[in-house]
């Protein structure tokens, strides 16, 4: 992602395939926030951009990159692969972590939470959500459920 295009997903502020966000929340909620994209479509966390879409920068680059690097490690279950990349704008460090559609979906958080990305937000998959994301990804074949005679 170039500047052009950073101030552009900036500009249009969050949908379905982007989040901002000033500073890191807890844990969870980053585990949330992974885990939403990687059970939809995929996406990006921009870090060090406040609510009214100005940027703010990231304060602590390091920590805050170590940080991402073990909630999708350790809290994402199972673990999600990101791609985290900088960008410098107006003497301001932007964080973007690239949250990739993940390859064996259904994912959740530690404490057991399924989420999906829903026009602009994360919410907790519903049953039928689940269960379409086990289909599409071929883990559940109805014809093969437990007690069916052949």
């Amino acid at each position: 992602m170039n500047q052009a295009e950073l101030k552009e997903r900036i500009k249009k502020g969050e949908d379905f395939h982007t989040e901002l966000k000033e500073r890191l929340p807890d844990r969870e909620n980053i585990a949330k926030s992974i885990v939403c994209f990687a059970n939809t479509d995929g996406g990006d966390l921009i870090v060090g951009v406040s609510e009214k879409n100005q940027i703010v920068g990231v304060e602590d680059l390091d920590k805050t990159m170590r940080l991402i690097d073990d909630v999708s490690l350790n809290r994402c279950e199972p673990p999600v692969t990101v791609l985290q990349e900088t960008l410098e704008i107006k003497d301001r460090t932007v964080l973007i972590v690239r949250v990739p559609k993940g390859s064996h979906r259904p994912y959740r958080t530690r404490s057991g939470r399924f989420y999906v990305r829903s026009t602009n937000r994360c919410r907790q998959a519903s049953r039928e959500e689940l269960l379409r994301i086990f289909q599409s990804d071929r883990s559940v074949f109805f014809d093969e459920a437990p007690g069916k005679q052949n």
